[in-house]
């Protein structure tokens, strides 16, 4: 680990040397903005309302607009998808009350996911319908040694 302090703001260019046991090594750069004590950037933080009311008028009104439109399509995004149809919650209560039943048990799992039957498992070909080309069999590949 290594630190360094600057004493004057400005940009400067950081570069890195690193070098295993084996001599190799591997060099980077980056460049940096140090910045005075009182000058520093605003973090989230400690954004408050003024510093919010300078971004936006520093932002100008192309910014403002698109920000504006990306709040309106986020809440009517939450309002449809907040509101049921009213066509589907009268299926689902005159489905409700098709059934009587006063208790359901579930088996731990998904209903309809989970409570299914396993696919059926594959039959042994013959070597006649391995080399059919309908029956799908595809040939395992193996190494040749030399």
């Amino acid at each position: 680990r290594f630190s360094h302090v600057f004493n004057e703001s400005g940009r400067y260019l950081i570069s890195v040397k690193v070098c295993d046991s084996l001599h190799t090594c591997s060099y980077g750069y980056k460049e940096i903005e140090v910045l005075r004590t009182p000058d520093e950037a605003a973090t989230l933080s400690n954004f408050e309302w003024e510093n919010w009311k300078s971004w936006l008028a520093q932002a100008g009104g192309e910014s403002a607009f698109v920000l504006g439109l990306i709040a309106a399509v986020l809440i009517l995004g939450w309002l449809v998808m907040r509101s049921p149809a009213i066509e589907e919650e009268e299926e689902a209560e005159e489905s409700a009350k098709s059934y009587e039943v006063d208790k359901v048990e579930v088996e731990g799992g998904f209903l309809g996911m989970d409570h299914h039957e396993p696919p059926p498992t594959p039959k042994i070909l013959s070597k006649d319908e391995r080399r059919s080309k309908g029956s799908g069999y595809v040939r395992p590949v193996r190494s040749r040694r030399r």
